[in-house]
């Protein structure tokens, strides 16, 4: 039995399973690399979406977008997925349907500050690992999905699954302090 991340090798032991090997997930570095400076980046959040799966937190995601827009005039979101886009999307809201590799890498992640994870649990997550990669500050759930390579205060910024304003209140932290979104950003990075 093979699992992706360490909290799943953790749940696998609870439950008394032995013959389990835990094969971390990657991110391709050749691929999803800074090909933008961190500095200066526009106050764009990039953050994928389903309208298919309530449990990716698109809907808390987009309640923290709207809320820090409140404080942050100059907010802007890219979102990007594969489901039809959601309903009631802001002016200010890009949608992007299924992005092809450059376009995510180039235009969505490296075009981001930062990214937004509002899923409620994934196994090993792996569109924040890949905007971290790219030199995005991460704001997301504290979820198992992002706990490999994802370390409060350090790499990222985790919250509460569907705190929507402590999301918001950590996009707000970051886009009004440029000098320490750039430390968290360049910090993930070589986290990876």
């Amino acid at each position: 039995k093979v699992v992706i991340a360490r909290w799943l090798l953790a749940r696998a032991q609870d439950l008394g399973i032995t013959d389990v090997v835990h094969i971390p997930n990657a991110i391709d570095h050749d691929v999803f690399r800074v090909t933008r400076p961190i500095a200066g980046r526009p106050a764009r959040v990039a953050m994928s979406f389903s309208t298919w799966h309530e449990w990716k937190g698109t809907d808390v995601g987009l309640q923290a977008l709207r809320l820090a827009k409140e404080q942050v005039p100059e907010l802007e979101a890219v979102l990007f997925g594969i489901s039809s886009a959601p309903a009631g999307l802001e002016p200010w809201m890009t949608v992007v349907i299924n992005p092809s590799q450059e376009q995510l890498v180039e235009e969505i992640y490296n075009g981001s500050c930062l990214y937004l994870c509002p899923s409620f649990t994934e196994g090993w997550h792996l569109p924040p690992a890949e905007a971290m990669a790219c030199g995005c500050a991460v704001v997301s759930t504290d979820i198992g999905g992002v706990r490999d390579y994802a370390t409060d205060g350090q790499t990222a910024a985790l919250v509460p699954v569907g705190d929507c304003e402590g999301l918001a209140r950590e996009l707000v932290r970051l886009l009004r302090h440029p000098e320490a979104r750039q430390q968290q950003a360049a910090r993930g990075q070589g986290a990876l």
